[in-house]
């Protein structure tokens, strides 16, 4: 990587975008299933903050998911959703009130916009020009490659790796000392994420290496993106047979609406909210931070925000990275995301450097939005879209909740108390029917499997140019023909070989 030049601003088409809307992938729901609300009132406010507050547990059950996959849904999260008002109305302020009613639903789709394009296009990785006074925070590119960070010296850094081995980050003295200058900033807020980011400007560096000029660089990046998100991360997280169906029959619920795309609410809101699940209390991250065994300390989830320049501060004494949190992918592999079900670890329960309160409680907050914006019940949808068969009953709920501590009031009982298990907010229903279906928590049950894939496919096959409307075949993984995640980390450097994932 040539550091020495000197680093031009990536001039974006992409700021001239109109930006889209959000809006139900359901939105007829109503005319079909009576009731499909949660019912307004103080009582539920009540009970949604009961529920939320029984969510709370410490790493109970590993999936089969590798524990990178996690941050690889919040990328991916990061590249195609920004939420920000479009009008008078602020979410946040509302849901930080006493007492909010929900909003009418047809007056929802414009209460939102996404400061994303949706198509899968990777903006997030090479840049929307930063807002006045943050140009500082533009994505530096060194002729045709991403400027790449350097770490600081401080001892214990993971055999063989390099000094380039951080995001590009202010320098001391200029306005943003530490943030990162990428596409997205979201994208260190802790440091999986962000050495993620990292992987994919390499990714994208080797691909240059290679011969091919930026654009012919970004294209290749891009289509091979998107073939890793439909072929490895959402047969991972969806049930198979779900991806399969729509890759091989069509969308038949996420279509452009009078030519515009859109954000589903039940997606945003609560179906794709189901990562927050997965979340470790603690990772195998590198020798010097695991679960056990660890060189320096515990991999914690609080040391992975800290050492950012985002929610953290780097440790306080250094401009870049430390080299002793270099991460070491083929541990992480081999570690394991919690299973998909209606728990999080405390630390999502009172995240540190959030504003205001109710910022820090991660559960109150998805179901305070769920309820907000007038998101359809998991039961109401699941009889629009499901046969029965696939259809949660009151007492599968119920099962499918974490028992309860010594006392304190079980999940079951706040839902039955509260008539929830029946009327189940849309995220809680997701996360109890990834537990209840056949996956048991190592994959989404049928409701979300299907919102997920019909979104995530659905913006991919509104994108002219994706892999789903232009012949493609991968040509950058191991073996011609399939990309995935670890072939992405061999290409960018950041993995020697391929690594066996062990079963849960």
């Amino acid at each position: 990587m040539a550091h020495g030049v000197t680093p031009s601003f990536n001039a974006n088409p992409l700021d001239a975008m109109e930006w889209d809307g959000f809006d139900y992938l359901v939105p007829d729901v109503d005319k079909v299933v009576p009731n499909a609300r949660l019912p307004q009132g103080l009582a539920t406010i009540d009970a949604l903050k009961l529920l939320a507050e029984s969510m709370s547990a410490d790493d109970p059950a590993d999936s089969t998911i590798p524990a990178p996959y996690t941050y690889f849904g919040q990328f991916i999260d990061h590249d195609i959703t920004l939420t920000t008002a479009a009008g008078p109305t602020d979410p946040d302020r509302e849901v930080n009130k006493p007492f909010f009613d929900p909003l009418d639903p047809t007056n929802i789709p414009g209460v939102l916009k996404n400061r994303r394009t949706s198509g899968f296009d990777l903006d997030c990785l090479y840049g929307l020009q930063p807002v006045p006074g943050e140009e500082d925070l533009a994505v530096p590119f060194a002729g045709d490659k991403f400027v790449i960070g350097l770490v600081s010296a401080v001892g214990n850094r993971p055999p063989g790796a390099a000094d380039d081995n951080d995001l590009p980050r202010v320098e001391r003295g200029r306005p943003n000392f530490r943030r990162a200058r990428i596409g997205d900033p979201r994208n260190d807020e802790n440091i999986i994420v962000a050495q993620l980011h990292l992987a994919f400007l390499k990714f994208h560096n080797a691909v240059v290496d290679d011969g091919f000029s930026f654009a012919d660089a970004r294209k290749l990046v891009t289509q091979h993106y998107q073939w890793l998100v439909l072929t490895d991360f959402l047969p991972r997280i969806c049930d198979p047979s779900v991806v399969r169906s729509v890759l091989q029959k069509g969308n038949r619920l996420y279509r452009a609406r009078n030519g515009e795309k859109f954000m589903p609410l039940e997606f945003a809101v609560a179906a794709y909210r189901f990562g927050h699940s997965m979340v470790r209390s603690v990772y195998d991250f590198n020798r010097n931070f695991r679960k056990s065994g660890a060189v320096q300390a515990p991999g914690r989830l609080d040391f992975l925000f800290r050492f950012t320049g985002l929610k953290g501060d780097l440790g306080g004494s250094q401009d870049t990275l430390p080299e002793n949190w270099i991460v070491e992918w083929d541990m992480m592999l081999q570690d394991h995301a919690m299973q998909i079900d209606p728990t999080l670890t405390p630390f999502l329960m009172d995240m540190p450097n959030e504003s205001p309160d109710l910022m820090k409680k991660l559960a109150t907050r998805n179901l305070f939005k769920g309820y907000l914006f007038s998101l359809p019940t998991g039961q109401a949808l699941a009889e629009a879209l499901l046969p029965v068969e696939q259809r949660m009953t009151p007492a599968d709920v119920i099962a499918a909740c974490r028992p309860g501590r010594p006392g304190e009031k079980s999940q079951g009982e706040i839902l039955e108390s509260s008539g929830l298990h029946k009327t189940t907010p849309l995220w809680f229903y997701v996360l109890a029917e990834a537990k209840w279906w056949r996956g048991r928590g190592n994959h989404l049950g049928p409701l979300g499997s299907l919102i997920v894939s019909e979104t995530i496919i659905g913006l991919i096959r509104e994108n002219p140019e994706s892999v789903l409307n232009r012949p493609f075949l991968p040509t950058l993984g191991t073996e011609i023909g399939r990309f995935d995640l670890q072939d992405l980390f061999i290409k960018a450097g950041v993995l020697n070989s391929r690594v066996a994932t062990r079963v849960a």
